[in-house]
């Protein structure tokens, strides 16, 4: 078996265990701060070598066509995926230049990095935060302010990324329309709201004067 199995342990997303005061929700992590976007991504197995380390960007859709370049088989037509292959073998250093997230919990967030920094877009006021990873990897420093040059080009990367992977809000209200139209069964659930109120107001909830509650 060990001639013939690959292994991936990796993770959906992490939490922020408190980290950023804003991001309050450790049962749905509503932000796009590395304590969510990164995740570990430790491969094991035939063909490739052992304990070795890559600082390259990578991101859960190149996992398909990894395992399937490990294989000996092509990516599926139109994978948005990269196989990481090159960089395991030591061929290439990365195969991305940027990644991309996205999350709709409390509010629209939209966020890119390349090697250095990440730029986070809040889609509901427009404002952007800048971090730089390297001299602060924790992302307590907004640096956009002053670094306008840098936010602009990662900003133009994203509107790029965006235009060609999201529908637009009258496409997506199209397509409800013609469900609600087709008379098709349409159940909706909101459970960001029902779970914030169960956490904040349920009986599980403990009183803000308790010790075992995390600050109040």
């Amino acid at each position: 078996l060990q001639k013939n199995t690959i292994v991936l342990l990796t993770s959906d997303p992490g939490e922020m265990l408190y980290s950023h005061p804003e991001d309050f929700l450790p049962f749905d992590p509503s932000s796009l701060y590395d304590p969510v976007m990164h995740v570990p991504g430790i491969l094991w197995g035939a063909g490739v070598p052992r304990g070795k380390t890559s600082q390259a960007l990578v991101t859960h859709i190149d996992i398909a066509p990894t395992f399937l370049s490990l294989a000996g088989l092509p990516s599926k037509p139109g994978s948005q995926g990269e196989s990481l292959v090159p960089v395991i073998r030591g061929l290439k250093e990365k195969v991305r230049d940027y990644l991309f997230g996205e999350q709709d919990i409390l509010v629209p967030l939209r966020s890119v990095r390349d090697e250095r920094y990440k730029l986070i877009l809040n889609e509901r006021t427009g404002a952007r935060q800048l971090f730089d990873r390297r001299s602060d990897p924790d992302e307590h420093n907004d640096i956009a302010a002053k670094e306008p040059e840098v936010v602009a080009r990662l900003n133009s990367v994203l509107d790029r990324w965006r235009a060609a992977n999201e529908p637009s809000t009258a496409g997506r209200e199209a397509k409800w329309r013609k469900l609600v139209a087709q008379g098709s069964p349409v159940l909706s659930v909101d459970e960001v709201t029902t779970g914030a109120h169960l956490q904040l107001h349920g009986g599980g909830w403990k009183l803000a004067d308790e010790p075992a509650n995390y600050l109040g």
